[in-house]
């Protein structure tokens, strides 16, 4: 499908399994990673075209890897995962234009894959590509 790279980050082994099968199976290149501590090096030392992290993990949270990616001008199309239905901070994340969307765990397959879809697509028209 494309030959952009997708980033997940996810403190929860089955969700990021999850994240990452579903994307593959889209016929996405997924690079999973499960440690909040080291994603953002992780991403600088790369480029990714989505990168997708969960707001509630221990350590460093969603909000923290999209605000280090937006001080070092990484361009990306951000998602913020949560658990929470209703997130006045994911809100907030995204009328301010560091975060393109956020979705709901648990996220439907058909969701996740439409949705990524959409980023690449918001990505190509952005960055170029």
């Amino acid at each position: 499908m494309s030959d952009l790279k997708i980033f997940c980050i996810d403190d929860e082994p089955r969700a990021l399994m999850m994240l990452g099968q579903a994307l593959e199976d889209a016929g996405h290149e997924v690079h999973c990673h499960k440690n909040p501590l080291t994603a953002v090096d992780t991403i600088l030392s790369d480029k990714f075209a989505v990168i997708l992290a969960d707001i509630g993990m221990p350590g460093v949270n969603g909000f923290d890897i999209m605000h280090a990616l937006d001080d070092a001008n990484y361009g990306a199309i951000c998602i913020l995962l949560t658990g929470m239905e209703a997130s006045q901070y994911a809100d907030q994340a995204v009328r301010t234009g560091k975060v393109w969307k956020y979705l709901v765990k648990p996220i439907g397959i058909d969701l996740l894959q439409s949705t990524i879809a959409e980023a690449v697509e918001a990505y190509k028209e952005k960055y170029g590509s």
